[in-house]
């Protein structure tokens, strides 16, 4: 993986790690850039709006989804 992917997916983590812990209210960028160790500048570079974010987890976790299937 390159660090700009590893970067983007510690974004990931850290946004679906917020969520289940603090519910979907407490999803801002600027808690995401916290818990991901990451500027707000470092996240927006990755996901340019809240939105994008979203639809970056809904992916992810799909992904992770299909991936355990195959797996299996």
């Amino acid at each position: 993986m390159t660090k700009k992917t590893d970067t983007k997916k510690q974004i990931l983590i850290a946004a679906a790690k917020l969520i289940n812990e603090a519910g979907i209210l407490a999803l801002t960028l600027d808690a995401v850039a916290q818990v991901a160790g990451v500027s707000k500048g470092g996240l927006l570079y990755h996901f340019p709006s809240k939105e994008a974010l979203l639809e970056g987890i809904a992916n992810y976790l799909t992904q992770g989804f299909v991936n355990d299937m195959a797996s299996a």
